[in-house]
């Protein structure tokens, strides 16, 4: 439609109303235009019509001192209940050019914070007649420094800041911008401008065809630009003839403009510019509706607004690296009315005064705290490095934790009260009740949790920190049991200059390594087992216990054995030597495990079941190593390498086995320092773009090298055999033979090692055509070993095993093997059942057992009935009316 045509008939039916209404009570005209002097007298605009008041889901003020610019008080709104730092929106409101314009913009803000995710900081310039160029502009980019520099401490991540303004807000939002690029010490992601004024002369042919009847007339936009500039030139002000060059390196931009507004033309002309100067610029005119109309109140359900904002949310939250759209936050879901009633009938009532504390970082077996009324923040406390930082904050109806209340670790974080209220206290016994019994309701809270320990992961890494020094096995396994627990960690070098300085902060040395800081404590030498006595991860509340099974071992076939075992009533622990996970975490991708059709890491399977083993309550202990186990008649005994005994009634052994390593000079030496039984991210970290060699022919090496081979510049793989496809499934062979940076080298072995402080290089030998062996050195900074596993049963006595050493079970064992103790039972050995009545045997470590992942978690499961049946074998009456015991 040409603009000639463009009348107010062709206008949205509700801009028309307002516009018919205007007209009756105040006209804007160039002989009736809003002076600074009477601006505060004129009748409210029906633009402005009551819009309910903002659901602030976290608002505070506070002032920023702009130093020779004066002061500005700035408002800060935050998401509901997010457990990580989120991107920040600086928002610029638009003036009061319209008479009776109201202050804020709570709709506008409400829906910003809501719909991507982001706190929006809101400077307050106060009114538009007052504000200055220069001044201005220099306030509210002082406000974006203060962002980046202090934002932390209010839940923000200073990486990620955007800058937004609606009319004039928009105006001083490109300013800002252009400050901040010439500046160089503000990074905007984003740049969104909303109906801006941009051209003093007014020299647009929408400010003739639009001077007078559509709400802002060009006269009040005249007034304003020679409020704001004073003495200077409005020509120099802004953009009017400005260098494209000038706008180069500025964020990518979205300008919005109205159909019916005297100031469209400038906004269009600006985004074409922007795109000549280089910057990836969107540009919209919404049709039918008028001036600013994003954030006019009066105008929010129409079309324009609806779409409009939609754009502005999307495009914003792409560009901040977070979700659009419904505004759901799965670590802070919504609880209906029966969920609330049903989680209320669990927690103890308590008054809180603003500044109460909850809980303390290095708490063990925390409280649930759910908000009835006001509210509640998380925090870490300083650092070194650090101020002080806002991690979560809830409101009513929402509750804390994360998955310490399912592991009952300590928790990293204090919190307190915000402001005065009341709390339900949910102890452990009653949450693990909760969980028990609601399913539902379990399901939702589960998830939650999980979604904030990921959000702590990504956004929080530095709640643990680790000084390290050279590569070791220690350190190795440090690493491990900090990946495999999902701890959020940081892992900083000692020789580095930010290691250098943590040194220096704690007062820590090089005997002293590798340790780890928090803010409660600095633990030097430190060992997972040190690691975990720290953050709860071990107690002696189990050997106290009424303990009815203990499974030794997590990996795969421990962790289906828990889950059932757990889910079906048994009062069930679970003790690991290293960390949940077993060999199966070390694998890089399993791709023929049932239901996952594109495959997933071992240690994203285990990590999920050991959840799924706490939710229906079985406790896992790690690191804690079984070292005997002895069965009476009066139960069946586990010692632990710390000298702990445990009580029980009933074993499954689920050890595995360990990967054998090759008989060479300085191998221990490497250990962890070149040499690894393992190809995760963790140890290809440790081999980015640099040659390492995998050693093995099964299926476990070539999921190796493949996924090393993504990684790495080039993979040697060294097979003994005289084909890969001889102990190897024939799709990887087909993989491996076709990637181009995989070399396989068959009949051939690595015979020696050397390196300084790590592996440096390897020396292959391989039998020629004429059997002859012919070696050569290889550079290789990571050997990788998979041949073959010896089973983990050396800490065992008294129990039927075959010539290899691995656990003989149910109709395998012979009858020579069955003394009397099975003849008072009555009975053979129940399936997975060992030599020793009441322990079961599982997984890698059983005589005959398939070495699959598959294999390992259905035979872990299927124990759980044979344990079922020797606790009732064992409670059972003998026909003298004694009791039957192992």
């Amino acid at each position: 439609m040409a603009d000639e045509y463009v009348t107010t008939g062709a206008l949205d039916p509700t801009v028309r109303a307002i516009l018919g209404r205007a007209t009756g009570r105040h006209q804007h005209s160039s002989s009736d235009v809003d002076r600074p002097e009477d601006r505060h007298e004129t009748p409210a605009h029906p633009v402005h019509e009551h819009w309910p008041v903002i659901d602030t889901d976290h608002e505070e003020w506070t002032v920023v001192d702009c130093e020779h610019a004066g002061r500005i008080n700035v408002r800060l709104v935050r998401p509901t209940a997010v457990t990580d730092p989120v991107p920040a929106i600086v928002y610029i409101r638009g003036g009061d050019l319209l008479s009776g314009a109201p202050a804020t913009r709570d709709r506008l803000v409400q829906h910003l914070v809501q719909h991507t995710g982001a706190a929006v900081v809101c400077p307050d310039y106060g009114s538009a007649w007052d504000a200055r160029h220069r001044q201005t502009v220099e306030q509210i980019h002082t406000v974006c420094r203060w962002v980046t520099t202090t934002g932390a401490a209010h839940g923000i991540d200073p990486t990620r800041i955007a800058i937004a303004g609606d009319s004039i807000g928009a105006t001083l939002a490109i300013s800002v911008a252009l400050m901040s690029l010439r500046s160089n010490d503000v990074h905007l992601s984003f740049l969104a401008a909303l109906c801006p004024l941009i051209d003093p002369s007014q020299a647009m042919p929408s400010h003739r065809t639009f001077a007078e009847g559509f709400l802002l007339s060009s006269a009040t936009a005249r007034r304003w630009w020679q409020h704001y500039t004073g003495d200077e030139t409005p020509t120099g002000t802004l953009v009017q003839g400005i260098d494209p060059d000038t706008l180069a390196g500025l964020p990518p931009t979205l300008i919005i403009t109205a159909e019916a507004d005297p100031v469209r033309d400038e906004g269009e002309a600006l985004a074409a510019t922007l795109r000549a100067a280089g910057v990836e610029t969107t540009s919209a005119r919404y049709g039918g509706t008028v001036h600013d109309f994003v954030a006019l109140d009066a105008l929010a359900a129409t079309p324009a607004v609806t779409a409009a904002l939609q754009q502005t949310t999307a495009t914003l939250a792409l560009a901040l690296g977070c979700s659009a759209g419904s505004g759901d936050n799965p670590a802070a879901p919504e609880m209906s009315e029966q969920q609330w009633h049903l989680l209320s009938t669990y927690g103890i009532r308590q008054s809180v005064s603003a500044g109460d504390t909850l809980f303390q970082a290095g708490q063990a077996g925390c409280d649930m705290i759910v908000v009835e009324t006001g509210t509640v923040e998380v925090v870490r406390r300083a650092s070194t490095d650090t101020a002080e930082t806002l991690v979560a904050h809830y409101g009513p109806r929402q509750f804390t934790g994360e998955l310490n209340l399912l592991t009952g670790q300590a928790t990293y974080f204090d919190a307190m009260a915000a402001t005065a209220g009341t709390v339900l206290r949910i102890d452990p016994s009653h949450f693990r009740r909760l969980m028990d019994e609601q399913p539902d309701l379990s399901d939702l809270i589960l998830r939650a949790l999980v979604a904030r320990r990921q959000n702590l992961l990504s956004r929080q890494a530095a709640t643990i920190e680790v000084l390290a020094g050279a590569p070791s096995a220690g350190t190795l396994a440090l690493h491990t049991y900090l990946d495999r627990l999902q701890l959020p960690f940081t892992w900083t070098d000692f020789h580095s200059e930010a290691g250098a300085r943590l040194a220096r902060d704690t007062g820590l040395h090089p005997n002293d390594l590798p340790a780890i800081v928090t803010a409660e404590a600095v633990i030097r030498r430190a060992t997972p087992t040190r690691l975990a006595h720290a953050f709860g991860f071990t107690s002696t509340a189990a050997e106290d216990a009424d303990v009815e099974v203990v499974i030794i071992g997590a990996g795969p076939a421990g962790l289906g054995a828990a889950v059932y075992g757990a889910s079906e009533g048994l009062r069930t622990l679970v003790v690991e030597a290293v960390a949940p996970g077993g060999q199966a975490a070390s694998s890089s991708r399993i791709e023929n495990y049932l239901g996952f059709t594109s495959g997933l890491s071992g240690a994203d399977l285990t990590g999920r079941a050991a959840i799924q083993a706490q939710k229906f309550g079985a406790r896992i202990d790690s690191p804690r190593r079984a070292v005997g186990v002895e069965a009476t008649a009066s139960g069946i005994y586990i010692k632990l390498a710390d000298s702990t005994t445990i009580t029980t009634r009933a074993v499954i052994i689920a050890t595995g086995a360990h990967y054998r390593s090759l008989p060479l000079d300085r191998w221990a030496e490497f250990e962890g320092a070149g040499i690894y039984y393992a190809a995760t991210e963790l140890e290809a970290r440790r081999c980015t773009a640099a040659p390492v060699t995998v050693v093995g022919g099964a299926n476990s090496a070539g999921q190796a090298a493949l996924f090393l081979a993504e990684r790495a510049s080039r993979v040697d793989i060294c097979v003994r055999s005289s084909s890969l496809t001889v102990g190897m499934s024939a799709y990887l062979a087909d993989r491996i033979l076709a990637h181009p940076r995989i070399t396989v080298h068959i009949r051939t072995e690595v015979t020696a090692l050397s390196g300084t402080d790590r592996l440096a290089a390897i020396t292959m030998t391989t039998l020629g055509p004429d059997g002859r062996p012919v070696s050569a050195d290889h550079d290789c900074v990571g050997l990788f070993c998979f041949i073959g596993a010896a089973p983990a049963t050396e800490w065992l006595t008294d129990f039927a095993l075959d010539d290899h050493g691995f656990i003989l079970t149910d109709a395998q064992i012979p009858d020579s093997a069955l003394g009397d103790r099975w003849t008072e039972l009555g009975r053979r050995p129940l399936p997975f059942e060992t030599s020793v009545p009441g322990i079961m045997a599982v997984g890698d470590v059983r005589s005959g057992s398939i070495k699959r992942v598959a294999a390992a978690v259905g035979e872990g499961s299927s124990a759980i009935s044979s344990v079922h049946a020797a606790l009732a074998t064992r409670a059972a009456p003998s026909a003298a009316g004694d009791e039957i015991v192992c």
